[in-house]
């Protein structure tokens, strides 16, 4: 999601922090009881192509096969900080992890294009930030979202970007690790007979729908290694570093995952004082060290995940070249990391503008770099009424932008974001069934 642009907003957008449909009141009042009693801790078109390139979406390729049922084996307990933990895997997350006949086809990179099956390819895709909320097993981030039948409205092969922070993974009922919630998103994603390659971010740069704590050249110098709990809510967390090893070790070699993001919009600026979270966003300073935390960052990291999986791709996550640490040569600097394998660029408040100077540029770096680039979130204000952009108008747009990147050469498009539930009335990027937006991405 992107930072805070004060020219463009006057408030923050939590847009991964929506109205949840009535169920899920119901099922935060039956946590509450306990907590209550203090027995529990507290929670709170037609596309212009390349001459050889496919575009995805138009591929015919064969279904996987059911995932088997839930086994009996109770999630693994979250290790104290400082120790590292491999989990149990569940008789479900086995079959997840199995290699059934009728896989999709890998997604790879060489030089600045992405692959398919070893075909130059561009990808479509959303964003569904949403898709770990699942009430049996987590508050979430937003409303439950049905992955079956969104995943059956994309085109075969899409890219479906979602959130993997520690939080989906905790039970605040039992206190525990539990991956019902993950296990349950890959799972639809490897049965789906479209094939939906996910892309995975595990942390976001503000801490939203998580431990609060703003990511901060600190941070990225080391102090991911350590546990935070700004908000308080004494959540039996691990470091990100070893939640990273939990997670990536678990899905590592998952046909169904295309890219892990390491952080969604990174940036090493540091918080003022008496602020944290959202907030920082506008009360922050860009220290002279952030484009050299960022890189180590990436090096470190991107390298730890190659090496637990190293089928799979790593994902800058950067909103483009103007934050902190990736502006002027810094973009460049962090990016030729051998821990990112992918360059990434989000588009906000260019409605009209089908491919943006500033995306046009990073296409251009990432071409003398030697590496692909996605179009990750691009989002649009839009609802049917008075003083809103139509659905229409901004699907046409977003058709307008989405054909120019790709015949600028991006590798991927996606758009921000898929929800579901009531409209609270606000113009929104909000992307829910039925929305013509859907039918750029549709068979």
């Amino acid at each position: 999601m992107p930072a805070v642009r004060p020219a463009t907003r006057g408030r923050i957008r939590l847009r991964m922090a929506v109205t949840m449909p009535l169920v899920a009141v119901a099922v935060i009042a039956t946590w509450l009881s306990p907590l209550a009693a203090g027995t529990l801790p507290a929670t709170r078109a037609s596309l212009p192509l390349h001459p050889t390139t496919t575009v995805v979406g138009r591929l015919s390729l064969a279904s996987v096969g059911p995932v088997g049922p839930a086994g009996s084996v109770p999630p693994a307990r979250v290790p104290p900080p400082g120790q590292k933990a491999a989990g149990r895997i569940t008789t479900e997350a086995a079959a997840i992890l199995a290699p059934p006949s009728g896989l999709a086809q890998p997604v790879t990179s060489s030089g600045d294009a992405l692959l398919l099956g070893g075909r130059v390819a561009q990808f479509r895709g959303i964003n569904v930030p949403e898709a770990a909320t699942l009430y049996s097993v987590n508050p979430g981030c937003g409303a439950q979202i049905d992955l079956e039948r969104l995943f059956a409205t994309l085109a075969p092969d899409s890219f479906v970007r979602v959130d993997f922070s520690e939080e989906r993974a905790i039970n605040p009922i039992t206190g525990r690790r539990d991956w019902d919630a993950l296990d349950r998103v890959v799972g639809s994603a490897a049965a789906a007979p479209t094939h939906p390659h996910l892309v995975i971010s595990l942390v976001n740069q503000a801490g939203q729908c998580g431990d609060g704590h703003w990511l901060d050249s600190g941070w990225y110098s080391g102090g991911y290694r350590q546990v935070f709990d700004d908000n308080g809510d004494n959540w039996p967390r691990v470091s990100y570093w070893n939640y990273l090893d939990e997670v990536v070790a678990r899905y590592a070699g998952t046909p169904a995952i295309a890219i892990w993001e390491p952080v969604g919009e990174p940036e090493a600026a540091d918080c003022a004082s008496g602020f944290r979270g959202t907030a920082c966003y506008l009360h922050k300073s860009c220290p002279p060290s952030a484009t050299a935390a960022l890189r180590s960052f990436f090096d470190t990291v991107g390298a730890e995940i190659h090496r637990l999986d190293p089928s799979h791709l790593v994902g800058s996550g950067v909103i483009g070249g103007t934050q902190c640490g990736w502006a002027g040569a810094g973009s460049v600097a962090i990016h030729r990391s051998p821990g990112i394998d992918v360059e990434t660029f989000h588009d906000y408040g260019s409605d009209a503008v089908p491919l943006p100077g500033e995306l046009a540029q990073r296409l251009g770096d990432a071409r003398e770099i030697g590496k692909p680039l996605i179009d990750e979130e691009v989002g649009i204000d839009a609802r049917n009424q008075q003083g809103c952009t139509s659905l229409a108008t901004r699907a046409a747009e977003l058709g307008a932008k989405m054909r120019a990147a790709f015949a600028a050469g991006a590798s991927g498009f996606m758009v921000w974001d898929f929800a579901e539930g009531v409209p609270d009335g606000r113009c929104d990027t909000r992307v829910r069934p039925g929305d013509p937006a859907l039918g750029l991405l549709a068979a």
